[in-house]
């Protein structure tokens, strides 16, 4: 009698444990396979990301971001959102920059900020649509709805090229037709 009990508690066991792994385990995986295939739709989203690097020159980049996407067909191209960077030159000289939105290259760390975009350096001031800090030829260029103050002066131009080497810069319009607009405060 004891025997006959102990092989039907065994064959309940095994029957239940068929069963488990069978049916219940089996839509546990295929649950978590649809979690994972969820958050890969979400197209790698990153919360509070930042990079930086410093170049040759001793010059120090550094770029921050409430949020970034990777794209999907090019990995080293980043799409970043609420962004800010500094550029701290090797003579402690600082420039910031905020802007909207911001494509980040991880490779060659070219950066194209667009959407309200602002860069401050000391008493100097650019407002524009759209900046690129192109570091494969040391290139900052500052376009579409160009304004730059200082405390003496406001300027209305098209666009922007600052030399991130010898910081120089040039002012220019599109249209050569067309004149840069200064008004000179004393």
């Amino acid at each position: 009698k004891i025997l006959l009990q102990l092989i039907l508690i065994i064959i309940i066991i095994l029957l239940s444990l068929t069963f488990f792994f069978k049916f219940i385990k089996k839509d546990k995986e295929d649950l978590t396979k649809q979690e994972i295939l969820t958050i890969e739709e979400e197209t790698n989203l990153i919360k509070e990301l930042e990079y930086s690097t410093i170049d040759k020159q001793g010059n120090s980049y550094v770029i921050k971001a409430k949020s970034g996407k990777i794209d999907k067909n090019q990995g080293d191209l980043i799409f970043m959102n609420d962004v800010s960077a500094e550029i701290i030159f090797n003579n402690d000289k600082l420039i910031l920059i905020s802007a909207d939105n911001a494509i980040y290259n991880g490779n060659n760390f070219n950066t194209n900020f667009m959407g309200n975009v602002i860069a401050n350096h000391e008493k100097h001031t650019v407002n524009s649509d759209k900046l690129d800090l192109l570091f494969t030829i040391n290139l900052a260029v500052i376009y579409d709805d160009l304004i730059y103050t200082n405390p003496f002066t406001k300027l209305l131009a098209d666009r922007m090229e600052i030399d991130l080497i010898t910081k120089t810069s040039k002012i220019l319009m599109n249209d050569s037709e067309k004149k840069i607009l200064i008004n000179y405060n004393d």
